[in-house]
C-alpha cells in the first residue's frame, strides 16, 4: 500500500475517467496499463518507461537532465523541508537505513531562513 495526497487521488480518478472513453478499456481496473488500447497486466520495462519520461520531459520543455530519480530525490526533500521526519521519509522510500534517507534530506538555503526568523537577541 502506498498513501497519496488528495491531489493526486484527483489525477488517478481522472485518469480512470479518461480511460473509460477508450474502446476496450472501459472496464479495465488497472490505474496504468501496459498499453493504451488493451487492458494488459504485464510488467512495464525500465526502459520503455525511461523513453516515455524523456519525452514527457521534452514535450514539456523540462530540462533534459531530468531523470525518473529526480522525481524520487524531489519527492524526499520537499517532505524533508515540509518538517517531515526522516523516519517517515525514510519509511515513504522504502530505506532500511537512515543514513541512506540523509542523502535526501539536503535543505536549499530559502528553507534556512525560517530557522533563523524566530532568534530573539534582546
Amino acid at each position: 500500500t502506498i498513501p497519496i495526497n488528495a491531489r493526486f487521488r484527483a489525477l488517478i480518478d481522472d485518469l480512470i475517467e479518461q480511460k473509460k472513453e477508450i474502446v476496450g478499456m472501459e472496464k479495465c481496473p488497472l490505474v496504468f496499463p501496459a498499453m493504451r488500447t488493451a487492458c494488459q497486466n504485464r510488467v512495464l520495462q525500465k526502459d520503455v518507461v525511461t523513453r516515455r519520461f524523456k519525452k514527457c520531459v521534452a514535450d514539456a520543455g523540462l530540462p533534459g537532465s531530468l531523470t525518473l530519480h529526480s522525481l524520487r530525490h524531489t519527492f524526499a526533500s520537499r517532505l524533508v523541508q515540509a518538517g517531515k521526519s526522516l523516519y517517515q521519509v525514510g519509511n515513504l522510500l522504502g530505506h532500511t537505513d537512515l543514513d541512506v534517507t540523509k542523502i535526501y534530506a539536503h535543505l536549499s538555503p530559502a528553507s534556512l531562513h525560517p530557522v533563523v526568523e524566530d532568534l530573539d537577541f534582546e
